[in-house]
């Protein structure tokens, strides 16, 4: 599971900044792109022209990404084990 994580956050990551120096040449027309933009920019920072920054944008997206995926690991522990009701259910059925 966390080689899983690490690397769904690492695509997520890689998508973000991608969509991010794609739109920063060209005018945004829709304004939920536009929105997504800003929000992306502000959290991993503006597209960059060196490598060693490009480097750090995309390690605070990655950063960001892992936190994302913690918090749905957590939204989703409960619903791994099955409950009282449900084994009780699958006992008698049997």
């Amino acid at each position: 599971m966390k080689i899983e994580k690490i690397v769904n956050a690492a695509i997520c990551a890689t998508k973000e900044r991608r969509f991010v120096a794609r739109n920063s040449k060209k005018p945004i027309i829709d304004n939920l792109d536009r929105d997504y933009y800003n929000i992306l920019t502000k959290v991993s920072g503006t597209p960059a022209e060196n490598p060693v920054q490009s480097v750090r944008n995309w390690y605070r997206a990655y950063q960001v990404n892992m936190q994302r995926e913690n918090i749905i690991e957590s939204l989703n522990k409960p619903f791994k084990t099955r409950g009282i009701i449900a084994s009780i259910v699958d006992k008698i059925f049997k």
